[in-house]
């Protein structure tokens, strides 16, 4: 069962999709499923189209000669794949329980006001905007710094990079969408 979260940038009118669904593995042909209903979402054919890597790694699709930017995240039974035809994005996704381990969260956190944010949470905040920027986890966590905006919705920078990130509780999973572009509305 597949469950569709759209964003939809209020300034440009462009939409960003998430598609979430629970599997019982990350299986290429669900990623698929999941890619092509993305691309229907943003009203887009869903064939023929290329999977294309930028040099550092960072995923896009080809649909003929428009680039279409996406991203993809799984837990065991768990996967997320973020679409959008006009805003870099990054998705990760973790269990709300899982521990980070007292090392790690020294390694993560990048100042006094992160302090505040569950670690865990803070965790998927920091890999959606690293996924976004292309860097990876090649990029220290605590590279990235957070301001909480409240409603889910976070600001993530680096010096060279701005992204907005919504981050929420979905069924026990802590999801977090970074993008590059003006924020808008939730719907």
């Amino acid at each position: 069962m597949s469950e569709i979260l759209t964003y939809q940038d209020t300034v440009t009118k462009d939409d960003i999709f998430c598609v979430l669904s629970a599997v019982h593995s990350p299986a290429s042909d669900q990623r698929l499923m999941l890619f092509r209903e993305g691309l229907k979402r943003l009203g887009k054919a869903t064939s023929p189209f290329t999977f294309e890597t930028e040099s550092g790694g960072k995923p896009f699709i080809m649909l003929g000669k428009e680039r279409i930017e996406i991203s993809l995240s799984h837990t065991k039974q768990f996967m997320a794949v973020v679409v959008s035809n006009n805003a870099r994005v990054g998705i990760d996704v973790e269990e709300a329980d899982r521990k980070v381990p007292d090392r790690l969260q020294s390694r993560i956190i990048s100042g006094l006001a992160e302090n505040i944010i569950e670690p865990i949470r803070l965790w998927t905040i920091k890999e959606a905007f690293l996924k976004m920027s292309g860097s990876g986890l090649r990029v220290g966590m605590n590279k990235v710094r957070v301001n909480d905006l409240g409603d889910d919705l976070f600001e993530a920078s680096t010096e060279n990079l701005h992204a907005w990130i919504l981050s929420f509780l979905w069924e026990k999973k802590y999801i977090s969408i970074a993008w590059d572009k003006f924020p808008g509305k939730v719907a």
